[in-house]
């Protein structure tokens, strides 16, 4: 009997041991609560009462490309009326001003698509547009403090094929320019 009393208490305190690291965790103060969305672009909830969401530049080819993002309204201080609303005023590439549509408003409590899903984005030309890289864009509101932020730069492909226009051609062959480079051989 005394074995098996040892042998329980071992397996016990084993099983102790190996759990204690996965117990701790639930007791720690980690963000699990925190909005949390992967995607490409960056989002900034906090400079502004205007959420800036998944912004980037999707661009086709070198210099020039579409800004596209999704911008929320969380003024809740407007009553329903022309001061429940804001409205996008300006955008800045790396320091240099973009031409922005005019009545691009964001009312209270809603938000504004700007991609081929929504309204559609804002074309920009910037000698530092390059897939893969990063610019810093400044959003400016008429009411709402501006959003400055980091943005990606994407291609014009997978997902998001179509906001910056149709699609660069790739460097892959056609079945057809194959058979013919087979034949000349």
């Amino acid at each position: 009997m005394v074995i098996s009393n040892r042998i329980v208490r071992l397996l016990a305190a084993g099983a102790l041991a190996f759990s204690a690291p996965a117990l701790a965790a639930c007791a720690t103060a980690q963000p699990t609560d925190k909005v949390y969305n992967q995607a490409v672009g960056t989002n900034e909830r906090h400079a502004s009462s205007i959420d800036v969401l998944n912004a980037m530049v999707v661009s086709t080819k070198d210099g020039s490309g579409t800004f596209i993002t999704t911008l929320v309204n969380n003024d809740n201080k407007g009553t329903v009326g022309e001061d429940s609303e804001d409205e996008l005023t300006g955008l800045t590439i790396n320091g240099a001003e973009v031409d922005v549509p005019a009545g691009l408003k964001i009312v209270a409590g809603e938000n504004l698509i700007l991609s081929k899903r929504g309204v559609g984005g804002i074309k920009v030309k910037h000698e530092e547009i390059s897939a893969g890289g990063y610019v810093t864009v400044t959003l400016t509101f008429q009411s709402a403090k501006s959003v400055t932020l980091e943005v990606p730069i994407v291609t014009n492909a997978g997902y998001h094929e179509g906001e910056d226009g149709k699609p660069a051609p790739t460097d892959e062959p056609a079945e057809d320019d194959e058979a013919d480079e087979e034949e000349a051989h």
